[in-house]
């Protein structure tokens, strides 16, 4: 089970991805960007 820090760097995220979303980012896109850095950090879930 993740520690805290990651459930905190979670909740970041979310917040990130609205305010782009809101400033007029397009969500395919910024979902693709979060994808690419999972992948590149070695980020696997379950």
């Amino acid at each position: 089970m993740p520690d805290e820090g990651w459930y905190v760097l979670a909740d970041q995220l979310v917040v990130l991805t609205d305010d782009a979303v809101a400033a007029g980012a397009d969500p395919g896109a910024v979902a693709a960007e979060l994808a690419g850095l999972a992948a590149r950090s070695g980020f696997r879930s379950g």
